[in-house]
C-alpha cells in the first residue's frame, strides 16, 4: 500500500467528498496520524453553512474538528508556507493561478513534510512530483480503505456513485478500475 507521510493536508474538494456522502469514517479508517485542513479550506467550507441543502457538509467536518480528529491550521504571514502560498495563487510557480485550497494544502504539506490530499491533480501533481511531496486523492483513499478491509468493493462503488452525484472530481470508470490502477 502507498506510503503516507503525516500530516495529511486536505483541500476542499477532497475532504468534502467524504462529508457530502456522510462518510467521514472512511478517512479515519485509513489515516491514523494528524489530519489538517488549512484555514483557507475551512473558510471555503464555512460558506456552505448558509445553504440549507449543503450546510451539513460543513457541520460534518466541524464535528470532527471539535473531536480533535482534524486540525485547522493557519500559517504565519511571514513564513515560508505563506510565501509559497502567495506564489501559487499568483501563478508564479506553475504559470497558472491555483485555487486557495490547493495552494494552502501544498504549502503546508511541503513545509511540514506531509501528504497533500486533493482531487485536483492537474494543479498539484507536477509540482508535488518535482519536489517530492506525497499526494493522494479520494479514489486512492477509498482504495486504501478497501485494502484495509474497512469497506467492500461494492460499498466503495456505492460511495463513489454518491460522490459523483454531488459532482466530486473522481476518475472515470468503476471502483474495479480504481483497484486496477492502484494495485
Amino acid at each position: 500500500m502507498k506510503t503516507v507521510k503525516y500530516p495529511v493536508v486536505f483541500d476542499t474538494d477532497c475532504i468534502s467528498s467524504f462529508s457530502w456522502v456522510n462518510r467521514m469514517d472512511i478517512l479515519f479508517s485509513v489515516f491514523d496520524g494528524e489530519l489538517i485542513i488549512p484555514a483557507q479550506v475551512y473558510e471555503e467550507l464555512s460558506r456552505m453553512k448558509s445553504f440549507k441543502n449543503s450546510d451539513f457538509v460543513f457541520f460534518n467536518i466541524e464535528r470532527e474538528i471539535q473531536k480533535n480528529k482534524i486540525s485547522v491550521v493557519t500559517f504565519n504571514i511571514d513564513s515560508g508556507e505563506a510565501s509559497l502560498y502567495l506564489a501559487f495563487i499568483e501563478g508564479k510557480i506553475t504559470g497558472k493561478v491555483m485555487g486557495k485550497g490547493e495552494a494552502s494544502a501544498i504549502s503546508i504539506a511541503q513545509f511540514r513534510e506531509g501528504t497533500v490530499a486533493s482531487n485536483n491533480f492537474s494543479d498539484i501533481a507536477a509540482y508535488c512530483s518535482r519536489t517530492g511531496i506525497f499526494y493522494t486523492c479520494t479514489d486512492e483513499i477509498l482504495y486504501m480503505s478497501y485494502v484495509k478491509g474497512y469497506i467492500s468493493a461494492e460499498e466503495a462503488e456505492n460511495v463513489r456513485t454518491e460522490m459523483k452525484k454531488k459532482r466530486r472530481k473522481l476518475s472515470e470508470g468503476s471502483f474495479m478500475d480504481v483497484i486496477k490502477k492502484y494495485s
